[in-house]
């Protein structure tokens, strides 16, 4: 992988911003030390892009068939890729994928015990890079009607990835429209 940090100075801030919820998802997933760097007031990109790629890279490389484990790399996507397609892409990738992380969190707190700190962590050091958390509350029903068109849709159950706790992925399977719909209330606008 070759990296050329100069083209960050390029990019506008939202975009940098949109990029950074991708750098911050591979911290909730596997590596820690990304969550502390990315609240640097100095930012170390370098060291905070080589980290996610080293997680992309190790993910990838222990399950390259996207049997199971690959799927932790879609931590905020499943609901992210529904908001991305309802706001029709006015929303950033890594715009959704953030609001979509506050919802895996919340959900993981809910389903696996994450802890209200831990969900917290989620919601100010994402709304620090100035990217969303919420999602306006009437869309619900259409998001849920997206969801079921998701590629993490097998046999009919749709697979959300969440935490136990930083660095310990689960996978939530067939999680109940109603669970669903009381935890989208947390992050509804």
């Amino acid at each position: 992988v070759l990296i050329d940090l100069s083209f960050l100075n390029t990019l506008p801030k939202r975009d940098l911003s949109a990029g950074m919820a991708e750098v911050i998802k591979c911290g909730f997933i596997t590596d820690y030390r990304i969550l502390n760097l990315a609240q640097d007031d100095d930012l170390d990109y370098q060291q905070l892009i080589a980290r996610s790629i080293k997680v992309k890279a190790d993910v990838v490389s222990k399950d390259f068939k996207e049997s199971k484990l690959r799927e932790i790399l879609n931590y905020g996507h499943t609901l992210g890729h529904a908001i991305e397609k309802n706001s029709g892409y006015k929303l950033r990738h890594g715009e959704a994928v953030s609001i979509g992380m506050v919802f895996a969190a919340e959900l993981s707190k809910q389903l696996a015990g994450l802890s209200d700190d831990a969900v917290l962590l989620h919601r100010e050091l994402l709304r620090s890079f100035d990217l969303p958390i919420s999602y306006p509350g009437n869309k619900f029903k259409s998001l849920l009607t997206l969801l079921a068109s998701d590629k993490k849709v097998k046999n009919s159950k749709l697979r959300f990835i969440g935490i136990s706790k930083i660095g310990k992925p689960v996978w939530f399977d067939d999680v109940s429209p109603s669970t669903l719909s009381k935890v989208y209330e947390r992050i509804a606008k």
